[in-house]
C-alpha cells in the first residue's frame, strides 16, 4: 500500500510541475501581450499626432486669404516647439496658369531676399529649365519650406508628374485626400535615415461659395522620431519593433534599419537623381531575422488610408520562472509522497467517521435546499404581485392622463391667446413629466426582473440629431444656455437598433445636463467606429458635456444606483425619481456598452453613452421574381443612383441590376451633378438618399435644377429618415415618389415603372406616408372622455368615426356596417372586453369583417400583455396617453399592409 501511495505521489508531483509550468508560461504570454498592446497604442498615437501637426498647417492655408513666409515660419515653430532633426515642411502651391503672375506678385511682397527674384522653373538633370511645364492647366511649385533649405534652386521648383515625388503629389491633387507614403530609404546628402512622407491638400473658398484645391503641405519625417517618446524608449531593452508599410518594407527599431521588399525596390521614390537609388539601397543596412520567436505580437496601424503592420518581439525568454520552480516542486512532491504513505493508515481509520459526517451534512444541505426552493417560490410570487400592481397602477393613471394630455393636444390646435397657450404648454409638460415617472418605475421593474427586451429596427443618426434639437433647443434657449450637436465623420449613418430606448438614454442625459446648467452650454458629440471583433457592429459614442454645477468625486460612486442623486438637497431642488441614470446605464449594457461619467464640481460634467449597433443592410427586402424593365418597357431604364452609405449603395445597385436597369452608382452627390451635366439626356431616373453628408437630397435637387438641363430625369427619394419631414421639405421640388427604407423590392420596381412610364414632375409625390382623410374608423371605448377625445382627433383629420361602448356593440355594428378601414379597440370594457371581441371578429364568416385591421388602444403597456393581444388577432398596439402622430403612423402602416 505504501509503494502504491508513493507512486501516486510521484505521479501527482509530475502533474503539478507540468501544470505550474504551463500556468507560468500563460501568465508570461498574457503580461507580454498587455505590454505590447500598450506600446502599439503609444506608437499609433505618435503617428496621429504627427499627422495632425501637418493637417493643422494645411488648415492655416485653407482658413487664410494669404499666408506670408514669416507667418508660415512662425506657425510651424508654434506647431513644433522642438522641431525634429531631419524633418522638413514644404508648401507646394497649385496655381492655374492664368493666375500665376498675380500669385508671384503676392509672393514677392515677402520680406525675405529669396523671393525678390522668385520664378517658377522645371528642375531637370540638376538644371533650371524655363518656362516651366504645365499639367492640367496648373503649375505645382514649392513656395515655402521649413527649415530654410540649404540647396539652391529650391523655391519655385515646379513638381512635374515625372519627378521623383510627382506621381504621389499628382495622385493627391487628383483625389484631394491626405496621403502617407511608404517607408523610404535614406537619400544621400538629403535624408540620412529611413523616413516617410505626409502629403495633405488644402482648399480655398471662392467668391461664389465653392471651394477649389489651392495646394498641398508636404512633410518628411524620420521613422525613429515616431519611436522617440519616453515610454517607448524605456521599452527598447524589453522589446524589438518592426513596422511594415503597405509596400512590404520592414523598418526595425532600435536598430533603425530598413529592409526593402522586392516589389518596393522598383518604386524607391523621393531620390534626387536617376542612379542614386541603387547606391542608397546598397548603403542601407538590411537586417534578416534568422531567429524564430513564436511570441510575436502583431497589430494593424490605420494611417491616412494606408494599413501598416506593427510587430513586437520580446528580447527576453518567456516562462523562465517555470523552470526555476521545478526543483522545489519535485522536492516538495517527494516529501508529500512519503508522508502520504505514513498517513494512509490514519486516513483509512477515519474513513467511516468522515462518511458519517458527510451523510449528516448531506441531510442538512437537503433541508436547506427545500427552504431555498420555498424562498424562491415566495420571491417569484412577490415579484409577480409587484409587477401586476405596477401594471394596474400604470393603467389606472394612464386612463385619466389620456384625457388630460389628449385634450391639451386638441387645445393647442385651437385659437388661443399667449396666456392660454402658456397654460397648455404647462399642462402638456406636467403630463409628460408624470408619464416619465410612470415609465421609469415600469422600466426599472422590467430591468430588475430581466424582462426588458430591445427591438432591432432601422435607425438614422441624422434623425436622432433632429430629435435632440427638437427636444432641447427651445428648453436650452429658455434656460439661457447654448445647445449644440456635433457629428464626427461616420462610417454608417443607417443602423439597426432600438431607437426608442436610444432616445430614452439621450433624453435622460441631455435633460439632466440642461437641468443642472445655469450658464454656458450643453454640447452633444457623436462618434462612431467599427468594432475590432465584428465589422458588422458599429460602436457609437454619444458624449454629453455641460458647463453646469458638476459633482464631487464621492458623489460619482453612487451615481448609477437606483433612487439616488448627487445628494438629497439636489433631489429636493431639482426633482426626479433618481431612476433615470440607473435605467440608462442598464439600457446601454443591454446594447453592449456602458455610460462613463466624468465631473468636476463648479466646472461641469461629461456623460458618455457607448452602445453597439448593427449596420443596416436591410435597405431592400427581396420579394421580386422575374420582373424586369426590359420586359415592361421593351427598353433599358437608365438610373443614376446616389447614396453615401456604401452598404446601402451596394444593395440598391444589386437590386436595380437584377431588374435589368442600367445603373450608374456613386457615393458623391457632387460627382452625380457632374454626370448629369456631361450626359444630361442619358438618365431616365435619379434614385437618391435624402440625408447625405456631402450634400443632402434637397440641395442636390436644387443644384440639378440650376443646371438648366434640357430634360431633368424623374426623381425618387428612398430614405430611412422621417418621411413627413421629407415631404414638408420637398413641397416645391420635382420629386415623383418618396419611399421608406427598408423597401420591398416589388414596391421599388412598381414605383420606378409607374414613374418612368407616366412621369412624376408636376404632381404630388407618391409616398409611403399618406393622409387619414376619407377613412372609416370604428372606435370601441367605454370611457366617455376618451370617446370624445379620440373622435375629435380623428374627425379633425377628415375621418368618418363611429363610436361604441363595448365589444358586444362593436360586433353588432359590424354586422350592419362592415366597410370600416380600421377598428380602434379598448381592451378593458364592460359586457364584452376588447380581447374577446377581437377573437369573435376574427372568426366571422364574412372575410371582409374578419380581416379588418384592429389596433389595441389601451393604457396597458406591459410587454407580456401586448404580446397576448397580438397572439389573439390584434394587429398593433397604441398606448395611452395617445400621442396622435404615433397613432396616425400606426393606422397608416396597417392600411398600407392591407
Amino acid at each position: 500500500m505504501s509503494v502504491a501511495v508513493l507512486l501516486v505521489g510521484l505521479f501527482i508531483t509530475y502533474g503539478l510541475y507540468h501544470s505550474k509550468h504551463q500556468q507560468e508560461l500563460r501568465n508570461a504570454q498574457l503580461e507580454f501581450k498587455q505590454l505590447a498592446i500598450a506600446r502599439v497604442r503609444d506608437i499609433e498615437a505618435e503617428f496621429k499626432r504627427s499627422y495632425f501637426q501637418v493637417a493643422s498647417i494645411a488648415n492655416l492655408f485653407s482658413s487664410s486669404d494669404w499666408v506670408s513666409q514669416a507667418e508660415f515660419t512662425e506657425f510651424v515653430e508654434r506647431v513644433f516647439p522642438i522641431f525634429p532633426k531631419g524633418r522638413r515642411i514644404s508648401m507646394i502651391a497649385h496655381i492655374h496658369q492664368d493666375a500665376l503672375d498675380d500669385y508671384i506678385s503676392n509672393l514677392k511682397r515677402n520680406n525675405a531676399f529669396s523671393y525678390a527674384d522668385f520664378a517658377v522653373f522645371d528642375h531637370i538633370n540638376g538644371q533650371k529649365v524655363m518656362p516651366p511645364s504645365v499639367h492640367n492647366q496648373h503649375y505645382n511649385f514649392i513656395v515655402y519650406g521649413f527649415p530654410t533649405p540649404k540647396i539652391n534652386d529650391f523655391y519655385g521648383r515646379n513638381i512635374r508628374p515625372d519627378s521623383p515625388i510627382g506621381p504621389k503629389l499628382h495622385t493627391v491633387l487628383q483625389s484631394q485626400a491626405p496621403y502617407i507614403s511608404g517607408i523610404s530609404m535614406p537619400i544621400e546628402g538629403i535624408v540620412d535615415k529611413p523616413f516617410f512622407i505626409y502629403i495633405h491638400p488644402f482648399v480655398k473658398k471662392e467668391k461664389n461659395g465653392s471651394t477649389s484645391l489651392a495646394g498641398v503641405i508636404v512633410s518628411s519625417q524620420y521613422v525613429e522620431d515616431v519611436m522617440a517618446s519616453q515610454v517607448i524608449q524605456e521599452s527598447v531593452d524589453l522589446f524589438s519593433f518592426q513596422i511594415i508599410d503597405n509596400l512590404g518594407n520592414m523598418y526595425r527599431y532600435p536598430e533603425n534599419s530598413l529592409q526593402v521588399s522586392t516589389s518596393a525596390k522598383q518604386s524607391a521614390t523621393l531620390q534626387s537623381d536617376n542612379n542614386e537609388s541603387k547606391s542608397d539601397i546598397a548603403k542601407t543596412k538590411t537586417v534578416v531575422d534568422k531567429t524564430h520567436n513564436p511570441f510575436v505580437f502583431s497589430e494593424s496601424l490605420d494611417l491616412v488610408g494606408n494599413r501598416w503592420q506593427l510587430k513586437i518581439t520580446p528580447n527576453y525568454q518567456l516562462g523562465k520562472k517555470a523552470d526555476e520552480v521545478l526543483l522545489s516542486i519535485l522536492l516538495l512532491g517527494s516529501i508529500v509522497s512519503v508522508f502520504s504513505a505514513v498517513f494512509v493508515h490514519l486516513m483509512l481509520s477515519q474513513k467511516y467517521r468522515l462518511e458519517s459526517l458527510v451523510a449528516s451534512k448531506t441531510a442538512q444541505l437537503s433541508e436547506k435546499n427545500k427552504l431555498l426552493k420555498s424562498a424562491v417560490v415566495k420571491a417569484e410570487k412577490s415579484a409577480q404581485i409587484k409587477a401586476e400592481f405596477l401594471a394596474n397602477m400604470s393603467h389606472e393613471i394612464r386612463t385619466p392622463l389620456n384625457g388630460i394630455y389628449g385634450f391639451a393636444q386638441l387645445l393647442r390646435h385651437s385659437k388661443l391667446d399667449s396666456k392660454q397657450s402658456g397654460y397648455v404648454d404647462r399642462m402638456e409638460l406636467s403630463a409628460k413629466h408624470l408619464m416619465t415617472v410612470i415609465n421609469d418605475i415600469l422600466d426599472f421593474s422590467k430591468i430588475e426582473s430581466g424582462n426588458l427586451e430591445l427591438e432591432s429596427r432601422p435607425i438614422s443618426i441624422i434623425k436622432i440629431i433632429d430629435f435632440l434639437y427638437a427636444s432641447f433647443e427651445n428648453a436650452a434657449q429658455e434656460a439661457g444656455i447654448e445647445f449644440t450637436v456635433k457629428l464626427s465623420e461616420i462610417a454608417e449613418p443607417d443602423l439597426l437598433g432600438d431607437e426608442v430606448r436610444l432616445n430614452q438614454i439621450l433624453l435622460n442625459l441631455c435633460s439632466n445636463a440642461i437641468k443642472f446648467t445655469h450658464k454656458g452650454r450643453v454640447e452633444v458629440t457623436i462618434n462612431m467606429h467599427a468594432t475590432q471583433t465584428n465589422s458588422e457592429l458599429q460602436e457609437v459614442e454619444f458624449s454629453v458635456k455641460d458647463t453646469g454645477i458638476g459633482m464631487k468625486p464621492e458623489s460619482l460612486k453612487n451615481l448609477f444606483q437606483a433612487f439616488t442623486q448627487a445628494d438629497t438637497s439636489t433631489t429636493r431642488k431639482f426633482g426626479g425619481t433618481g431612476l433615470g441614470l440607473t435605467i440608462s446605464q442598464q439600457l446601454c449594457k443591454l446594447m453592449g456598452g456602458k455610460i462613463i461619467a466624468q465631473s468636476q464640481e463648479g466646472v461641469g460634467s461629461t456623460f458618455t453613452a457607448i452602445v453597439r449597433l448593427k449596420r443596416n443592410t436591410n435597405v431592400v427586402q427581396q420579394d421580386l421574381a422575374n420582373k424586369t424593365f426590359n420586359k415592361t418597357f421593351h427598353k433599358t431604364v437608365s438610373v443614376l443612383l446616389i447614396e453615401d452609405n456604401h452598404t446601402a449603395l451596394e444593395v440598391l445597385d444589386k437590386s436595380l441590376t437584377k431588374m435589368k436597369a442600367q445603373v450608374t452608382s456613386t457615393l458623391s452627390a457632387k460627382y452625380a451633378l457632374q454626370q448629369l451635366k456631361q450626359a444630361q439626356a442619358h438618365f431616365d431616373l435619379i434614385l437618391l438618399d435624402w440625408t447625405m453628408s456631402e450634400m443632402d437630397g434637397k440641395a442636390f435637387i436644387q443644384s440639378a435644377l440650376a443646371l438648366n438641363l434640357a430634360r431633368l430625369p424623374k426623381i425618387i427619394v428612398i430614405s430611412a429618415y422621417d418621411l413627413n419631414v421629407i415631404q414638408s421639405a420637398a413641397m416645391d421640388l420635382p420629386i415623383s415618389a418618396i419611399l421608406q427604407k427598408p423597401c420591398l423590392e416589388s414596391r421599388l420596381f412598381d414605383v420606378i415603372a409607374s414613374t418612368v412610364a407616366i412621369g412624376g414632375a408636376g404632381r404630388k409625390p407618391e409616398s409611403d406616408v399618406c393622409s387619414l382623410s376619407g377613412l372609416d374608423i370604428l372606435v370601441a371605448e367605454d370611457n366617455e372622455i376618451n370617446q370624445l377625445l379620440v373622435k375629435t382627433m380623428l374627425t379633425n383629420q377628415g375621418v368618418n368615426v363611429d363610436v361604441v361602448e363595448n365589444g358586444q356593440q362593436c360586433i353588432e355594428l359590424l354586422e350592419k356596417k362592415h366597410n370600416y378601414d380600421v377598428i380602434l379597440m379598448d381592451i378593458h370594457m364592460p359586457v364584452l372586453d376588447g380581447l374577446e371581441a377581437t377573437k369573435i371578429i376574427r372568426q366571422n364568416h364574412n372575410k371582409t369583417i374578419a380581416n379588418i385591421p384592429i389596433i389595441a388602444l389601451t393604457a396597458n403597456v406591459v410587454k407580456e400583455d401586448v404580446e397576448t393581444y397580438i397572439a389573439n388577432g390584434i394587429n398593433a398596439h397604441a398606448a395611452k396617453p395617445i400621442e396622435f402622430s404615433q397613432l396616425k403612423q400606426i393606422i397608416v402602416e396597417q392600411i398600407a399592409q392591407q
